[in-house]
């Protein structure tokens, strides 16, 4: 199996901006292809980066669509991440999130960590503690009014893992609202608590560390830099 470890030729996201535009001269390409045909880190970020260029291109109106009519909801491919990275995941599937609703009363300005869950066919965004099935899809999305330096960390009653990104330390990504990441999760049988942890750092930051923290100690150490959005939910085997 192709490995999933950042190597130094390794290319960037702008590198990849750059191939999708067309503007990186001829051996560059090629030799980009040929690494991205061995690479399967690469790779599955080319398709992720690919699937989200697509969407939004899909979302970007025609002259003619600017009459004020309602606009069809898009379904985004996911491409998923590696399993090894992924405790509660038993599959990598397809979500597509309804449109977001408000985000309530959580403080204005402040960045935010969207949680959605696909059971028996429904999506709908969590909420604090809301339950969960064996079973049940999980999807995420970020809202950040800058800038930032994104990770999203996961914690249950045996472990911790980080669920993004691949690499070992946060990734920076562009303003948005429920920005939907790269991946789906389907819960596994064991129940308990989800704790979802989404950082939000000023600076780029070293996740091992944190998630060794994490896993140890069942919380995150002191981030004057990053903001924390966190959510818990509860995993149970049937209604109750």
């Amino acid at each position: 199996m192709p490995t999933l470890n950042q190597h130094e030729e390794c290319c960037s996201d702008l590198v990849l901006d750059s191939y999708f535009a067309g503007d990186l001269a001829q051996a560059a390409r090629l030799d980009l292809e040929a690494h991205l045909e061995q690479c399967a880190r690469c790779g599955l970020r080319r398709d992720a980066l690919l699937a989200q260029r697509v969407a939004f291109l899909a979302r970007v109106p025609s002259w003619e669509s600017l009459a004020p009519t309602p606009t069809p909801r898009l379904a985004l491919r996911v491409i998923g991440l590696g399993s090894a990275t992924l405790a509660a995941a038993a599959a990598l599937l397809l979500i597509a999130l309804p449109k977001a609703p408000s985000l309530g009363v959580r403080s204005k300005g402040r960045a935010q960590l969207g949680v959605f869950i696909k059971h028996d066919g429904h999506v709908a965004r969590a909420q604090q503690h809301d339950r969960v099935r064996p079973g049940d899809l999980l999807r995420l999305t970020y809202s950040t009014a800058t800038r930032s330096e994104l990770a999203v960390l996961h914690r249950d009653a045996r472990t911790a893992s980080i669920y993004y990104p691949l690499a070992g330390q946060t990734v920076s990504v562009e303003p948005g609202r429920d920005v939907a990441l790269d991946f789906s999760i389907r819960f596994d049988a064991e129940p308990g608590e989800e704790r979802l942890y989404g950082l939000f750092c000023a600076e780029p930051t070293p996740l091992e560390p944190l998630r060794a923290a994490l896993e140890a100690t069942g919380r995150l150490p002191p981030l004057p830099d990053c903001q924390i959005d966190n959510i818990t939910l509860i995993k149970q085997l049937e209604d109750r």
